[in-house]
């Protein structure tokens, strides 16, 4: 290994302890940490590309070591776990050229591999069962709202019921979203860490594939292929936690789907692309159920069938 690559791998190593040591002892602000924790393979990212894959591993391998020393281990392990493999997976993939598509899927694989593997971790460390954990948990915060309310007598008792009741739905329901949503997660965060990435990389003037926008996502066929076999095994004698996480998925793609069609629409049929309208869409999608199941119904046709590219035509 050249000295300058040394030099540099030993201020990333620096740089990445202090990114995550911000993220741990100064949380400012929710969206600050998350961001901070998204940006921490980044770093490495950078390493690997103006050297090598080897110099990368060293300088995120002593980051973590370094991590042992000021946080718990779990912590430190974690992290240095997420920002390594990561890090590196990023570094081997643009030394061979992956498109944005391929970076993003493969990443979030690694983050699925991670997050259960540390969730197994702690179903054997601690003796519990991380969902039903999660679920307890839930269970006795909602307990704690109700009671207060009782409490404090804003509502009358048939209010009271109904939010009783609803509460329990809730509580029956959590168990069975945990896993599409540790699922769809790290996808998310993996869109994420290559658009910082591809930011970072503009910055430095280094050369990068950007990440497509959200507004020209296109379904190739094995994607079809998969959303296809998700949906044949929804209607398998599964149980009704595997129905209904496949069946999340599903509609999780048909909805940013129906986005990427709106966003399209936005920017190609208006004289002047508005970033209020799209974050309009986004409000509305959240808050009212019928244009939540109005996008999901766009987004499956344009999956399938590529609407937008017939309207461009």
């Amino acid at each position: 290994m050249k000295t300058k690559g040394v030099a540099e791998g030993g201020i990333v190593s620096g740089l990445v302890v202090v990114i995550a040591l911000i993220s741990i002892y100064f949380p400012f602000s929710m969206t600050l940490t998350l961001l901070l924790t998204l940006f921490l393979p980044v770093p490495i990212v950078v390493l690997g590309r103006r050297h090598n894959l080897m110099t990368s591993v060293i300088s995120g391998v002593t980051a973590m070591l370094i991590m042992f020393l000021f946080v718990n281990p779990i912590s430190a392990l974690s992290l240095g776990v997420y920002f390594c493999a990561i890090g590196n997976t990023l570094v081997y993939g643009l030394s061979k050229g992956w498109n944005t598509a391929r970076r993003i899927i493969t990443v979030g694989l690694v983050l699925v591999f991670i997050i259960f593997a540390g969730i197994g971790l702690f179903e054997i460390i601690t003796g519990q069962r991380y969902i039903e954990m999660i679920a307890s948990e839930a269970k006795v915060a909602m307990d704690a709202v109700l009671e207060t309310y009782q409490k404090l007598g804003v509502f009358d008792a048939e209010q009271e019921n109904l939010m009783g009741e609803a509460a329990q739905v809730f509580i029956k329901t959590i168990p069975m979203t945990i896993p599409a949503m540790l699922l769809i997660l790290p996808f998310v965060m993996s869109w994420w860490i290559n658009l910082l990435t591809g930011f970072t990389f503009k910055r430095l003037r280094m050369p990068i594939a950007p990440v497509l926008p959200l507004s020209y996502w296109k379904a190739d066929m094995p994607q079809k292929v998969f959303v296809v076999v998700l949906f044949v095994v929804g209607w398998l004698p599964i149980g009704e936690v595997y129905k209904m996480t496949f069946n999340l998925i599903m509609y999780t793609i048909y909805g940013v789907m129906g986005l990427s069609f709106i966003y399209h629409l936005i920017e190609t049929k208006t004289k002047k692309p508005s970033m209020l309208l799209k974050v309009l869409t986004v409000v509305a999608t959240v808050l009212f159920q019928p244009v939540t199941l109005l996008l999901t119904m766009v987004g499956m046709f344009d999956f399938f069938i590529d609407l937008k590219g017939r309207i461009t035509k």
